[in-house]
Order: structure tokens, then sequence, then C-alpha cells
């Protein structure tokens, strides 16, 4: 008999020097605009699309390394989503498995862009025009999810890494 199975398994991600290089940032940020870690950090969803999940996990000194961006609507940085549904759209798909982040995120000072795009950004814009203090990343909603997109090495940790399967199982009943 065919049954239809949804199962997920969710991994606790461990990488010392990474998530060591994560804190440093999270800390000098903190510093910068003495406000409390909690306030500058968010758990957010990642797909990494064609890039093997152990390749961004696995990373020596930093995760989440830009040269694996896409351009998007906000040019090429590194795309988070509040929605699990908006990442499922860039999931990490091998066989019947896909796989997504849930990361730790730097977002700290952002610029929210509301439902524009911007599709020249290279970083985030300027704090006060002519300054050269810029916004630590860029919020802006779209396919039904408030996301955020870093810019820089070292702004999101990986924390877990969701696999997941909507494939059909054979029942041993």
């Amino acid at each position: 008999m065919m049954n239809r199975y949804k199962y997920i398994v969710i991994e606790e991600l461990h990488n010392r020097r990474a998530r060591y290089f994560f804190e440093r940032k999270l800390m000098q940020i903190s510093l910068e605009k003495n406000l409390p870690e909690k306030d500058l950090t968010l758990r957010l969803f990642h797909g990494t699309n064609q890039t093997e999940p152990k390749t961004i996990y696995d990373g020596f000194d930093t995760t989440f390394d830009p040269k694996y961006a896409r351009v998007g609507s906000w040019d090429t940085g590194t795309y988070f989503a509040v929605n699990a549904a908006y990442s499922a759209n860039y999931v990490h798909v091998k066989g019947n498995v896909s796989q997504m982040f849930l990361a730790d995120v730097i977002v700290g000072n952002y610029y929210d862009f509301g439902r524009t795009s911007n599709p020249q950004l290279i970083y985030p814009p300027e704090v006060k025009q002519g300054e050269a203090q810029r916004f630590d990343s860029v919020k802006a909603h779209t396919g039904g999810s408030d996301i955020y997109i870093i810019y820089n090495e070292g702004m999101a940790y990986p924390t877990y890494l969701i696999s997941y399967s909507n494939s059909p199982i054979l029942s041993a009943n």
C-alpha cells in the first residue's frame, strides 16, 4: 500500500570558527550601535538553490560567503526570509530531499525598501546622504514575506539545516 508522507529532519549545525567569526561581528556592531546583541539579530530562513548546503556550513572562517550570492531584486546579496514558504522556492534539492537553513542573521540597522526593488544596489544605502556610514542590511517585502539582504561576510550563521520530502514512501502495512 502506498501512503504519502512528509518527513522533516532538523539538524543543529556546529562550526566553531564560523560561529566565533559571527559572534565577533555581532559584538562589533553591538558596540558601534550601543545596542544589545539580541536587538540586532533575527532567525530567518535561507534556501541555497544549486549550492550544496555543506559548502556553506563547512566554511573555514565564515559562512554565507558573498561569492555564492545571486543577483536579485536588490542586487547581489544573500537573501533571508521571515517565512519558510518564501525560501522553499530556493531550496537545494538532492534526489527527493529539499534542504534550507534556519540562520541567525545580523540585520542591525536596516533600510526598509518595502515593496520597491533596487537591482543596482551594491551595498546597503548610506544612513545619511554623503556620509560613509551605511545601513547594516536591507529589508523588503516580496513573495508574501519580509526578506532581509546582507552584503558582507560574517553577518549570518547557519544554525539549523532543515531537510524534508514530500515524496511517497512505501508503508509496511
